[in-house]
């Protein structure tokens, strides 16, 4: 029978040293010793073995103190360009100690992040810790690795691991720009059931109001009379539709015109507006939903602008 090699542990020690505090408490415990040998002192000895003693247990305790400290889930939130990405971390710790004055932190494509703490993690607890990365620059990234640092429990050393994640995450173009909302066009077409705002004048009627339009629509005077909510529909044969259009922001350099269509994108989803996005190679129908507000701004975070 062939033995099957155990899995490696992912998680990579990188080391135990004394901290600022516990390299000035050694050399004033050798320093005590010294002392102690020179005048022969019996409670100089006495207090200096007891010190050692106390730093001994302290080192046992620092090294054993993130042994099954565990990483559940990383969840990164949305980020622009120029910003940060906040971490959303859930942390484990399956052990019976109770675990002080840890520290966390996070690198990745955009650099080292700032660490967060001091946390406390009770015995047998999952608790979510909060980091965050600098992101100079749109695009997508992985996270590299996160850190963990302790100094529990005297803070004479220190701990720390380096816990490998494979999780990507994009960073979106820095919402910018003054230029007004482009004008919506008319699309025509047959057979129009009224879904889309028509394009003639001739009000025809009220419908139920179907989840994720536009809400530009909306016969809200007979919502606030307690009614429930409903369209007004229009006839004409066509429908008003908004596209957001990379050839409609001729003369403006490729990075600017990005950071323009993100702003009316962002400002679409915040009025509850339906709206298209054309970019090179790239056309997505018009929507309202959250979803689509997630694709289209991912699309232009991952753009390749030609040379």
């Amino acid at each position: 029978m062939t033995a099957h090699p155990r899995p490696r542990d992912r998680r990579v020690i990188r080391g135990l040293r004394p901290t600022r505090v516990g390299f000035i408490g050694l050399l004033m415990l050798v320093a005590m010793l010294i002392a102690s040998v020179n005048y022969a002192s019996n409670m100089g000895f006495l207090l200096a073995f007891v010190l050692l003693a106390a730093a001994l247990s302290s080192l046992l305790v620092t090294r054993q103190g993130l042994t099954l400290l565990q990483v559940q889930s990383v969840q990164p939130e949305p980020a622009f360009a120029g910003g940060t990405v906040r971490l959303r971390l859930e942390v484990l710790n399956p052990g019976r100690s109770f675990l002080r004055s840890l520290t966390f932190w996070v690198r990745g494509g955009g650099g080292a992040g700032s660490p967060a703490g001091p946390v406390e993690l009770p015995p047998r607890s999952l608790q979510t810790v909060e980091v965050s990365l600098a992101v100079p620059r749109r695009g997508l990234y992985r996270f590299r690795d996160i850190g963990v640092l302790s100094v529990f429990p005297l803070g004479l050393f220190k701990r720390w691991v380096r816990l490998p994640v494979d999780r990507e995450y994009v960073v979106y173009p820095r919402p910018a720009g003054s230029r007004p909302w482009p004008a919506p066009k008319t699309m025509w077409f047959e057979n129009v059931e009224g879904f889309h705002f028509s394009g003639g004048d001739d009000f025809t009627g009220l419908r139920p109001y179907r989840l994720g339009e536009s809400q530009r629509h909306i016969d809200w005077k007979a919502y606030a009379r307690g009614r429930p909510l409903a369209v007004k529909t229009f006839d004409g044969g066509g429908s008003l539709q908004r596209w957001f259009d990379w050839d409609g922001l001729a003369g403006v350099p490729p990075e600017e015109r990005l950071s323009q269509l993100t702003r009316w994108i962002l400002e679409a989803d915040q009025h509850g507006e339906e709206y298209g996005l054309r970019i090179p190679g790239i056309e997505i129908e018009p929507d309202s939903s959250s979803i689509h507000t997630r694709r289209c701004l991912r699309e232009l975070a991952l753009f390749q602008v030609s040379p």
